[in-house]
């Protein structure tokens, strides 16, 4: 979870309702004279690493059908602690290995960044069946049915 690492003083933040922070955002007030960087907190991580771009893909797919979230990079990924999404990349051929670390995940497909000034239209709303479950995408992310 991302933090304010503070430098001797107190600040408060007020965000537009629906504003999105990411890790290493920088924020500034309206006179652009106090900046804060937002920094993620080192927390325990998988990252499974792959020989060749075919068994990657393939742990990516599975991963993916699970929606977990994952950090990606080139023939690796990283992902939250979880036995079955570990044995699974072991199964697929992949070296995995716990440490501690920031861990910053893609935001997905459905993410979409734009500033929320309320003189926007969202028109992706749709369903569709997926492995035995639905999604229903709203304005805002999606659910599962």
């Amino acid at each position: 979870m991302p933090r304010i690492r503070s430098f001797g003083g107190e600040a408060g933040i007020f965000l537009e309702r629906g504003s999105v922070i990411r890790p290493y955002d920088i924020l500034e007030d309206e006179r652009g004279g106090v900046r804060v960087q937002v920094l993620p907190e080192p927390e325990e991580v998988v990252t499974a690493k792959a020989r060749d771009w075919l068994s990657f893909a393939k742990a990516c797919y599975y991963l993916g059908n699970r929606h977990a979230p994952l950090e990606i990079g080139e023939l690796e990924f990283s992902f939250l602690p979880d036995g079955v999404l570990e044995d699974l990349c072991r199964r697929l051929g992949l070296e995995v290995a716990h440490s501690t670390r920031p861990f910053v995940p893609e935001e997905g497909a459905y993410a979409h960044h734009h500033h929320h000034d309320g003189d926007h239209d969202h028109d992706h709303d749709h369903d569709h069946d997926h492995d035995g479950h639905d999604h229903v995408h709203e304005p805002h992310g999606h659910s599962h049915g």
